[in-house]
Order: structure tokens, then C-alpha cells, then sequence
């Protein structure tokens, strides 16, 4: 049914430093590519399906699922404060604030367009290159670099544009808790949580089938990350 290849680099540090404070930091550049059908793939983009069984060579491209960068950066600081005084020192002891930062690579374009009895993706135009200098969200890509094939025919662009993606991805979430012990065996946590706090948005990929009136338009953002959101809860362990 297909076949496909993974390569990817990895890098991870991790530094404690005094005072309760400690950073992860974890990247991965890669690239998947793959001659499969993207339907019903957790984690892929909206494709296309095979065009001609009879050629998958002509399948072959990055994957539907392709991820080619993330960076996750995790802070946390565990408050050293001490006092002298008992009242202050309870007050202020056992709280904890926590950072994550996802930046991630866009994700692939995959076009489609309506061809009679033939194939399911546009042909190339010979020449014209797909990018635009500044993308926007009412012209992600160049729109006048593919064509309608004929009818009868398969369409001869990739399963997914090779040199351009979707928005990236920037989100940060950040925690504040504090633990309370209850007796021997009892412990109380207080939480305040808040995802995505700069409320950036992720724009989804731009429309991708060609001759609807969205071809190339972003209309709407990504399903991850949401908008801000905040959290506030108790959990108690005993």
C-alpha cells in the first residue's frame, strides 16, 4: 500500500542551577516522506488520495504528516524564599512556576483540484514558482502556478508543495502551583494554569483545491493551539 523514510536530528540539554531553578530545552529537525494516503492519519493534514496505483513512484513526497522543526523549551522554579518569620515563611513556601514554550515548523500544503474522470491534484505551471515573497493570508502561495489538467489526465504537482508550508506554530504555557502538606499522608495543591497566554494565533493551512474561491486563502486558524485559555483548581492527594 506505500512505503516511507524518516530521518531526523535530535538535541536535548538540561541544566539545574541553584535556587530551585532548572531549564529543558529539546529540538528535532526532520523530514518524512512517504507514498501514502493522508485519510484518517492522527496528526496529518487534509490530501489527497492515490492518483494512479499503477505508479506510486509519482505518490512520492513529504508526507502528510511531515514536521520539519520543533523546539520545546521547559523552565522550572521551585521559589527558594525563606523567612524568619513563621506566618511569612508559610505564606510564601512550596510554590512552583512553570514554563513550557512550543515553537514548531509549518506544516505541508496539500492541493486538489476537480479533474473528470481523472486524477484529484493540478498540473505545474512550467516556470512559475509557487512562493510569494511575503506571504499573506489572502495569498499564502502564488495561485497562478498551477493549472486545471484535462480531463481524463492526472494532474502532475506533488502530493504536497515541496518549499512551502503553512503557519508555524508559537505557543507558551505557563503553571503556578503550590503544594500544602495536610498531616503525614495528605497534600493539597493549588493550581493556576494558563495555555497559550500571549493568545498568538496558529493560521491553518490555506484552501488547496484549485478554482474555489479560498485557493490559496487562509480563512481560519488551527485547531492547536487554542486561544488562551485559564485554569484555576484544587487536588487533593491523600
Amino acid at each position: 500500500l506505500g512505503d516511507s523514510i524518516y530521518h531526523a536530528f535530535t538535541f536535548k540539554v538540561e541544566k539545574r542551577f541553584s535556587a530551585g531553578f532548572s531549564i529543558l530545552g529539546a529540538f528535532t529537525a526532520s523530514k518524512l516522506i512517504d507514498t501514502l494516503q493522508g485519510t484518517g492519519r492522527p496528526g496529518a493534514v487534509p490530501g489527497t488520495a492515490v492518483q494512479n496505483w499503477n505508479n506510486l513512484r509519482g505518490e512520492r513526497s513529504k508526507s502528510y504528516q511531515d514536521m520539519p522543526t520543533r523546539l520545546v523549551l521547559t523552565a522550572l522554579w521551585e521559589l527558594p524564599f525563606r523567612s524568619g518569620n513563621t506566618f511569612v515563611n508559610s505564606a510564601i513556601r512550596g510554590w512552583q512556576i512553570n514554563a513550557i514554550n512550543t515553537m514548531e515548523g509549518g506544516r505541508p500544503i496539500a492541493l486538489a483540484a476537480p479533474i473528470p474522470n481523472g486524477g484529484n491534484r493540478p498540473n505545474v505551471v512550467p516556470g512559475v514558482s509557487d512562493k510569494v515573497v511575503e506571504p499573506t493570508l489572502a495569498q499564502w502561495f502564488n495561485t497562478a502556478a498551477f493549472s486545471q489538467p484535462a480531463a481524463f489526465t492526472y494532474g502532475n504537482v506533488s502530493r504536497t508543495l515541496p518549499d512551502v508550508l503553512s503557519d508555524g506554530m508559537l505557543n507558551l504555557d505557563v503553571s503556578l502551583f503550590r503544594n500544602l502538606r495536610l498531616g503525614e499522608r495528605g497534600n493539597l495543591q493549588i493550581r493556576a494554569e494558563a495555555f497559550n497566554v500571549t493568545n498568538t494565533p496558529t493560521f491553518d493551512i490555506p484552501g488547496r483545491t484549485l478554482g474555489s474561491a479560498t485557493f490559496g486563502v487562509v480563512t481560519a486558524t488551527a485547531f492547536n493551539p487554542q486561544p488562551r485559555q485559564l485554569q484555576f483548581g484544587l487536588r487533593l492527594v491523600f
